[in-house]
Parts: C-alpha cells; sequence; structure tokens
C-alpha cells in the first residue's frame, strides 16, 4: 500500500496547483483571493464533464442540505465546494496527495465555505465505516484507482 501511495504523491505531488488557479483566476479577471466556487468551475472539475457530471450526480443522490457527503479522490475540492454551496450540505473531502489537501483547504476559505468543508490527507482505501452509518461516498477517479475495493466494511 505505502508504494501506491507514495507514486500517487509522487506523481502529483510537485504540481503548482495553487499558481495555476490563481494564474487562471487573474487571467478570466478574478481576483484569486476572493473567488465564487462557481468562478472556479472551469479550473477545479478535474473529470469528464466537469460541472455538469457534478450537478447530475447531486440530482441522482438527492443531497439536500441534511446530508453530510464524503468524497474520496477530493483533488482541489470542485465537487467539495459545489455540494457545500449549491446544495447546502456538510462535506467530509479526502485525498492521498498534501497538495491537492491544502489547495482544496484554501480555496475552501477564499470561498468562504470552510466551515462546511472538511478536507484532510487520507487513503480511502484504509478508511472504515459503521455498518449503521448512511453515508454517500463520491468519486468518480477512485474506482479507477481502486480495481475493485471497495469503502464499506
Amino acid at each position: 500500500m505505502r508504494d501506491f501511495e507514495a507514486a500517487v504523491q509522487r506523481y502529483y505531488g510537485d504540481r503548482p496547483v495553487m499558481k495555476r488557479i490563481d494564474d487562471a483566476l487573474r487571467a478570466a479577471g478574478v481576483d484569486p483571493e476572493r473567488p465564487s466556487h462557481r468562478d472556479l468551475y472551469p479550473f477545479d472539475q478535474l473529470h469528464s464533464r466537469g460541472i455538469v457530471a457534478t450537478r447530475e450526480h447531486a440530482e441522482r443522490a438527492r443531497i439536500e442540505p441534511a446530508c453530510m457527503c464524503l468524497i474520496s479522490v477530493a483533488a482541489s475540492g470542485g465537487a467539495s465546494r459545489y455540494l457545500a454551496a449549491e446544495r447546502g450540505c456538510r462535506v467530509a473531502a479526502i485525498d492521498l496527495t498534501p497538495n491537492f489537501v491544502e489547495v482544496a483547504r484554501v480555496l475552501a476559505a477564499r470561498c468562504g465555505l470552510a466551515d462546511r468543508i472538511e478536507v484532510r490527507q487520507a487513503n480511502a482505501l484504509a478508511l472504515r465505516f459503521d455498518r449503521r452509518m448512511r453515508s454517500l461516498c463520491r468519486s468518480k477517479t477512485a474506482p479507477s484507482i481502486m480495481s475493485g475495493r471497495t469503502l464499506s466494511p
């Protein structure tokens, strides 16, 4: 497991993600210190179909303000910010890469959503859940990485 974690962290860990997002926001005429979560849509939906797919997943899952969502492979936190801002729920987000965890935390704070989003560095494969817990775990990327493993006990 540690070899996998190290490989992922090496691959994604040295990318200047925050600088790239800040530069892209400036180029779009947005103050990087005060973006709205919507200002970030073109830069932070790091999966196929972008914000459209995120919206569709949230609708199908019937996410509402009373929900507490877990997002694995959070990357820069785009889905987390969407769910907190647009669906009104609380979000726990995890990513294996410290670089992405820091970016997700910074952007949540800049968008005024840090009180509804908690981001931690964690390996989704190591998580354990109580069988009685009702939860929604969202990840578009994790299934391809996890090779058939499941997050439920």
